[in-house]
Order: structure tokens, then sequence, then C-alpha cells
């Protein structure tokens, strides 16, 4: 059941209607219906040594799923990931291919992004 699930999460990721986000470091949300969330977790094996992203926590529908390192589930997850990220440099490639002068139009957002108006006092100064 839970893999079926999965499956159908990563099938919406490759065709589309899923778009995830990064929300913090360790997770993931998917943006709009439907809520889909996957969490890394990191295990502590005593004092403070810990062995990396061996747990991945997935919440889908009001149903939470833990998957640990080395079982289908993981692998699954991590193709979703893997799909999304994917998907987001195939989308970035399409738009580039729009913009016929993306060299020369490529610093004007920037330039402007950090421009000010002048204080109404300086303009009432400078027009005297």
């Amino acid at each position: 059941m839970s893999l079926k699930a999965l499956d159908a999460v990563l099938e919406a990721t490759h065709s589309g209607p899923i778009t995830w986000k990064k929300t913090d470091p360790d997770r993931y949300e998917t943006l709009g219906e439907p809520r889909v969330s996957i969490q890394f977790h990191y295990p502590q094996v005593g004092g403070e040594t810990t062995t990396g992203a061996d747990i991945e926590v997935v919440s889908l529908g009001g149903v939470v799923l833990s998957f640990f390192s080395g079982s289908e589930g993981m692998e699954k997850v991590r193709q979703i990931l893997r799909e999304s990220r994917a998907r987001l440099m195939r989308l970035s490639k399409t738009s580039r291919r729009h913009n016929k002068r993306p060299r020369v139009d490529a610093g004007w957002p920037l330039l402007f992004a950090f421009s000010r108006s002048w204080p109404r006092a300086t303009q009432a100064e400078r027009s005297t």
C-alpha cells in the first residue's frame, strides 16, 4: 500500500501536477494539493555521533510513513526528489530558451533591484 502511494507521487512529480519546495534543510513539501511532505531524520548513535539521513518520514493525506536506509521505500523517496530536481532543471532550461537576449537582459533585474528614488527633500533642492 505505502509503496503504491509513493509510485503515484513519483508519477505525479514526473508528469507535472506535483511541484516540490525545500522548506528546511531536511524537509520538502509539495506546493498545492495533494499535500505531501518528506522529512529526513538523523539517528544518534551514542554521544554526538549521527549516522546520516537514515530515516525518511513521509506524510501524505494524514498518513505518516517511515522508511529506513536500504529499504525500497527509501529508494522511492529519493527517486521522487531526484525527479523533482530534474523537472526543475528542465523547466529552467525551457524558460531560458524563450529569452532571445539572455546575456543582454540578465543584469537588468539585478541593476534595478537596488535602485532607490531620490528623497522628496533632495528632489525639491535640486529643482530650485
